[in-house]
């Protein structure tokens, strides 16, 4: 007796019924995949400040100077490279194995950039200078979180020393003073003044270089005004809590001494992407 199979109209049948479990199961698994970036994103910086605060406790509550050099292993003296020392003056906590590893990276934002220097987005890396010659890997690292750098001592008049943190002890508000966070450069020094970046413009480098859309220089709170996230980035205060940002709230964070968060509210106007 011949076994009876499955007949065309029964396989197609079982292809729909699949295809219709896929489409309802993977932006299912899209959005768990996403939520999984969100908490690793938020235990690497809680890691980070951790990190941060053992140092200061180490260096009498202070931050290190934004222009100390042990030797410039690129050679120069640009703040571009500079901004890059919160990746290297945390070493001895964490280990020279642990440089460009994976607490470096947002898991959202790992590739890497297509002319190897600036993030062409929100969702890619960017590269970090290697600051100390002495260091046995010639190679520069990557990166995607970003450092305010108003938090660093040693800053000259051009980058408003007056108004820079540079120790963490005794700070009051220190739950509102962002330190490290979700990033498309090494770090930067945002003014209120900075306008917010039109809808289609979000990877403008502020200085005025095309990236990957119109040129515009819109100031540096640029390198922060995404939504790697659902909700926008993820931060890792002075006080070392951890907290998610929307792109509007970055101008009512205390970035130094004299931000005035109340700037944003009579003096900007926003696109509706940051709603």
């Amino acid at each position: 007796m011949r076994k009876k199979g499955f007949t065309l109209i029964e396989l197609l049948v079982v292809i729909a019924i699949i295809a219709l479990l896929l489409s309802i199961l993977l932006p299912a698994l899209g959005a768990v995949k996403k939520q999984a970036q969100n908490v690793v994103c938020k235990s690497n910086l809680k890691q980070w400040g951790l990190t941060w605060k053992m140092y200061t406790e180490d260096n009498n509550g202070k931050f290190p100077d934004f222009d100390y050099r042990v030797t410039i292993a690129q050679g120069g003296n640009n703040s571009n490279a500079q901004r890059s020392f919160w990746t290297e003056c945390l070493l001895p906590y964490l280990g020279e194995g642990t440089r460009g590893t994976g607490i470096y990276f947002c898991p959202a934002a790992k590739k890497e950039p297509m002319d190897g220097t600036y993030a062409d987005d929100e969702f890619t890396s960017f590269s970090v200078s290697r600051m100390r010659a002495e260091l046995s890997d010639p190679k520069p690292k990557r990166a995607s979180y970003g450092i305010n750098c108003y938090v660093y001592g040693g800053l000259n008049t051009a980058f408003r020393s007056q108004n820079a943190w540079e120790k963490d002890a005794g700070t009051s508000n220190s739950n509102n003073i962002p330190m490290l966070m979700d990033s498309k450069w090494r770090g930067g020094f945002p003014l209120e003044t900075d306008s917010p970046l039109a809808s289609g413009d979000i990877n403008c480098d502020p200085t005025g270089v095309i990236l990957n859309g119109a040129a515009a220089t819109v100031g540096e709170m640029t390198w922060f005004q995404m939504k790697r996230h659902k909700h926008g980035i993820n931060a890792v205060f002075l006080d070392t809590s951890i907290r998610a940002i929307e792109p509007k709230e970055l101008w009512t964070l205390k970035w130094h001494r004299q931000f005035d968060t109340h700037y944003a509210d009579s003096n900007i106007t926003w696109e509706d992407w940051m709603e």
